[in-house]
């Protein structure tokens, strides 16, 4: 788990910048991977990002200072794709292009990942959104294990 860069052919990575964490225990719901991961560098276990890359799992999860799960991120061959966050409020931010779409703490917003051709990566935070039926019905679950108050919409 890790950065993108340090992704070898057999799955693994150069260097780890992340570990399980010892007090979540990972799940596979709906065919879908999920565990708690922590930075290696964080002894509490309470860091503020998920991997850009994924090693074993679909769904990685980050918690908060106060050891909440806030935020999953998906990975779609390895590399982010969504995040799935609920630990803050967000609003889409009109001056850098959003629609100005508010989105509470403890209801899922999606933000989703564009890598590009020069390998650098986008998260798309102006345009945020709910999530779709699909999304709610397929990772639903999953958010709904490692935390049960978590809203849809």
């Amino acid at each position: 788990m890790g950065n993108p860069r340090n992704m070898n052919m057999g799955g693994g990575f150069s260097i780890h910048l992340y570990s399980d964490h010892d007090k979540w225990h990972g799940v596979t719901i709906n065919g879908i991977k999920a565990k708690v991961v922590r930075n290696i560098s964080d002894l509490k276990g309470t860091h503020s990002s998920l991997p850009l890359a994924a090693g074993n799992s679909d769904i990685y999860l980050r918690l908060d200072k106060f050891g909440n799960p806030v935020q999953g991120r998906l990975y779609n061959g390895r590399l982010s794709a969504i995040d799935f966050d609920w630990g803050h409020d967000h609003c889409n931010n009109p001056r850098k292009g959003g629609d100005g779409k508010r989105f509470s703490k403890g209801t899922v917003h999606v933000q989703e990942y564009h890598f590009k051709s020069d390998g650098t990566v986008d998260r798309v935070s102006q345009n945020a959104r709910l999530m779709n039926h699909y999304e709610i019905q397929k990772y639903g679950p999953i958010l709904k294990h490692f935390s049960p108050n978590v809203k849809f919409k």
